[in-house]
């Protein structure tokens, strides 16, 4: 076997273990921050907020991945499924402006909620450009994004809380923070795989592959949705 091939598919092992690690890690941390630093009510809101923002972001990945992962044969372009992504994005922030109407909690309540389900669709976004790197063989990419991102989230979380004592604040900067990697990061190595043609996504043909692509996903949604 090629040296070359065996170092890129340790480097796929080690990078996307970390990844997957820092992944699962990152919401018991933030949750430690608010607790060590903030009020007791706080941390309650916070830890609601991120259940809502676990549940609602299954809406935003829509379990997508599992095609685009293994879709070696391209049955749909990356258009597709920037499309689909983006339409079950606007899915998920319809969810919590309704949720969020039915509930009418006070404002900073509302807002926390909000904005820890904006930060959370932020990782569905990233999701998409990390299956186009699986997608490729290249999960070290991926990998690097989530644990970079997540690491990054901590720190610019961690100061904020510290320096301003303010949740709602903190949460907009890891928000703020979040996409900017997004664009620096994910969409900047995306172009070297693949790139988004605009007129392709307004096609009706290429709509209508999309709304196919989003049946086929629809069962494992809703099993991901339910559980």
């Amino acid at each position: 076997m090629n040296s070359t091939v065996i170092i890129n598919q340790k480097q796929n092992f080690i990078w996307n273990m970390i990844g997957s690690v820092s992944s699962a890690l990152i919401s018991v941390f933030l949750l430690m921050i608010v607790s060590r630093f903030l009020s007791t009510s706080d941390s309650d809101v916070y830890a609601y907020a991120y259940s809502i923002g676990n549940l609602l972001v299954v809406i935003g990945l829509f379990q997508v991945r599992n095609f685009q992962a293994t879709d070696i044969g391209e049955k749909y372009s990356f258009s597709n499924y920037f499309l689909a992504r983006f339409l079950t994005s606007v899915l998920m922030i319809i969810a919590i402006i309704l949720f969020l109407l039915f509930m009418n909690f006070d404002k900073n309540k509302s807002q926390v909620i909000f904005f820890v389900t904006i930060y959370r669709l932020s990782d569905a976004i990233s999701d998409l450009f990390q299956g186009l790197f699986q997608q490729r063989e290249r999960l070290d990419i991926a990998g690097k994004s989530l644990t970079y991102r997540n690491l990054l989230i901590f720190f610019i979380f961690t100061l904020s809380v510290h320096l301003t004592g303010d949740l709602l604040c903190s949460l907009k900067f890891v928000c703020i923070i979040s996409y900017a990697f997004i664009l620096f990061f994910d969409m900047r190595i995306s172009h070297s795989f693949e790139k988004i043609i605009v007129t392709e996504i307004f096609q009706k043909n290429e709509f209508l592959k999309v709304i196919q692509l989003l049946k086929e996903s629809f069962p494992l949604f809703l099993n991901g949705f339910l559980i």
